[in-house]
């Protein structure tokens, strides 16, 4: 996502969503949000959050939160 990894003056939100199939579990998904921006000026930030199911046929979800800081100098 653009904006998870590029620099952004501006505070900006991105997302993806995507279908994904396991020939053993069938159809699943991954979810991402984020912001992402500068807090101080050169540097960039971004939370992101997600969720991904293997396949309708698992009961498990994985979540996931990350935070990165990147000072650029």
């Amino acid at each position: 996502m653009r904006y998870e990894e590029q620099y952004t003056r501006a505070l900006r939100p991105y997302g993806s969503i995507a279908s994904t199939w396991h020939s053993q579990f069938g159809a699943g998904y991954d979810v991402r949000l984020g912001l992402a921006g500068s807090l101080f000026g050169s540097d960039h930030f971004s939370l992101t959050w997600g969720q991904t199911k293997a396949g309708l046929q698992t009961g498990d979800l994985t979540r996931e939160l990350t935070f990165n800081y990147r000072l650029h100098y």
